[in-house]
């Protein structure tokens, strides 16, 4: 797998879990509105935010895990500057300008850096399968 497509995929679950847990908070002030015309009603959409808890639980554990496993993979780049930006950029989810801001780095530089570890990060996964 290619190591930027693999870093990319961390944010699926994240990503899912952050949709859910909105389309639970727009179930919940949708039951309040009609808590007053329509009890029933009301309450299915309380019963519909409530199933949506243990997916969005799952979905967040997903997200750690699989955050933690590119932590394990990063970690064992050889270069300070490559883990760091790989970080920052994919796992905190910062622009890479943001990132060399916070690396004191020119995002050219940055780039070039985030490129570098691509490549290493790639041998590590090619040498996992």
């Amino acid at each position: 797998m290619n190591a930027e497509r693999y870093l990319h995929s961390l944010n699926r679950a994240r990503d899912q879990a952050a949709k859910l847990a909105r389309l639970q908070n727009i179930l919940l002030e949708e039951a309040g509105r009609l808590q007053e015309k329509s009890p029933a009603l009301a309450e299915e959409r309380r019963a519909q935010a409530g199933s949506l808890t243990g997916q969005i639980a799952r979905q967040r554990a997903e997200g750690v895990r699989q955050a933690q496993r590119a932590l394990r993979l990063i970690n064992r780049l050889p270069d300070e500057q490559e883990r760091q930006v790989l970080r920052l950029v994919h796992l905190s989810r910062l622009r890479i300008e943001d990132a060399a801001q916070v690396m004191g780095y020119s995002p050219r530089q940055c780039y070039r850096i985030k490129r570098r570890a691509l490549m290493h990060l790639d041998c590590l996964l090619f040498q996992g399968e």
